[in-house]
């Protein structure tokens, strides 16, 4: 009998652990993950997506018969069977299942998503006093996971999400309202080990997250319950004081759309769906720019402004 999770929204029974929180077995399966009986499929054409590390190229995802073929260079293969929901995994000799399960959650997972139509911004993110989701949005390394981690750390936030924020309309009746719901991911935060020294030198060495980085992770207290997004804000340079900016509807879709996880450009069934769900983010929730120096001093400022505006 498989593990099961509830991860970022989708009921998921795996063979192997996963580095999450197990879930009670109460519904049926919405992914399955297996180990591969076999060698990988074939690929079909160039691939879809390719992402690079110092000009080194590490993750590449292809179309296959099955579906798609996500390859992890000298680490493993995932293949995603669209038809039966099943993902199986052939890891490369020398390789712990930890590290495994940590890539398919981090990197893997949120792909997997789009295809399977249910759409997640890079973001992080927290919950609110009165139980609603606050988004962090901004480009690699501008401080999404810092901030979020920082705000984890007071007693009027809960960590909720790292990198990877999935999205669901809100159906017709719901208690919440209207709008989207946010589905939190799982409880630990990556960080580069400036951040991690700052933010819990108390804890000492915190482990890596990844074979591939020096980001640290720290296990944070978690909101597992799905909530509404009500806040959204974009990270952005700025001097002086820290500074927000709400945005016009139709500047924040642009702005949200450049922050989704996307895996076939060519589904444009997919790409109309993703469009409603985000014209749903910018009706239900305010996106603001927040800008302010990158410093860890800066960070109570920071927490304030965003206090005041909630």
């Amino acid at each position: 009998m498989g593990h099961h999770y509830e991860l970022s929204g989708v009921h998921i029974e795996s063979d192997l652990p996963l580095a999450s929180p197990a879930a009670e077995e109460t519904t049926a399966p919405e992914l399955t993950i297996r180990i591969a009986e076999g060698p990988s499929p074939s690929p079909l054409g160039d691939p879809l997506l390719s992402r690079s590390s110092d000009g080194v190229p590490w993750l590449s995802v292809v179309r296959c018969k099955e579906g798609y073929l996500f390859k992890v260079h000298d680490i493993a293969d995932f293949t995603l069977d669209t038809r039966n929901a099943e993902i199986t995994w052939a890891p490369l000799a020398g390789w712990e299942a930890s590290v495994l399960s940590q890539l398919f959650i981090d990197q893997i997972l949120p792909l997997i998503l789009h295809v399977t139509g249910r759409f997640s911004l890079h973001a992080s993110a927290v919950a609110a006093p009165g139980s609603f989701v606050i988004a962090f949005l901004g480009v690699g390394g501008r401080g999404k996971s810092t901030l979020a981690a920082s705000l984890a750390r007071t007693s009027a936030f809960t960590f909720f999400s790292d990198d990877c924020l999935a999205l669901t309309p809100v159906t017709t009746g719901s208690p919440v309202g209207s709008g989207v719901l946010a589905h939190p991911s799982y409880p630990s935060s990556r960080l580069w080990p400036p951040s991690a020294e700052a933010l819990f030198r108390e804890q000492g060495d915190l482990p890596l997250a990844s074979p591939r980085t020096d980001k640290r992770r720290v296990t944070l207290p978690f909101e597992r319950a799905s909530r509404p997004l009500r806040r959204v804000y974009l990270l952005e340079e700025g001097e002086g004081a820290p500074t927000l900016q709400a945005l016009r509807r139709r500047d924040a879709l642009a702005a949200l759309a450049a922050h989704l996880y996307r895996l076939d450009f060519q589904d444009r069934a997919r790409l109309a769906e993703e469009l409603s769900v985000l014209e749903r983010v910018v009706t239900s929730a305010e996106v603001k720019r927040l800008s302010y120096r990158r410093s860890f001093t800066e960070l109570p400022a920071v927490h304030a402004v965003i206090r005041a505006d909630l």
